[in-house]
């Protein structure tokens, strides 16, 4: 079960904390879903191997971020996306269509790989080429 989240048009140091619960609450709520889904343990999920069919099966993306909307953002807004995406990864994770205030923000602080590390991710080029 894949749960989303709608970012304020404002991401910014006011609202940062309740972005944050709504985050992890997101994320709790699709790891429910998910273990719902998933009433039998088999030898196979229990000792998947990376790209394995078990592997893949954990892997499943929890958690849409919908970035479209983001008129603002500043440096705390970037840090706490930017800490989700790291901590969850890209196969947990993934910010759907990032408004260009948040690219721009993204890669002023060379992070623009976050943003574009899952092929259905907005591409963006990194200036530094990192």
């Amino acid at each position: 079960m894949t749960s989303s989240y709608r970012l304020p048009e404002q991401l910014d140091i006011r609202v940062i904390a309740d972005v944050h619960r709504g985050l992890l609450g997101a994320l709790a709520a699709s790891a429910r879903g998910q273990r719902g889904r998933t009433a039998k343990k088999t030898p196979q999920t229990k000792t998947a191997k990376p790209g394995s069919a078990g592997s893949q099966r954990r892997s499943r993306l929890s958690l849409e971020v919908d970035a479209a909307g983001v008129e603002r953002v500043d440096t705390a807004g970037v840090q706490l996306l930017a800490a989700v995406l790291l901590d969850a990864g890209p196969a947990q994770v993934r910010v759907a269509d990032p408004a260009p205030c948040l690219v721009q923000a993204f890669e002023a602080a060379g992070l623009a790989h976050l943003l574009n590390s899952d092929k259905g991710n907005r591409h963006v080029k990194n200036p530094r080429g990192r």
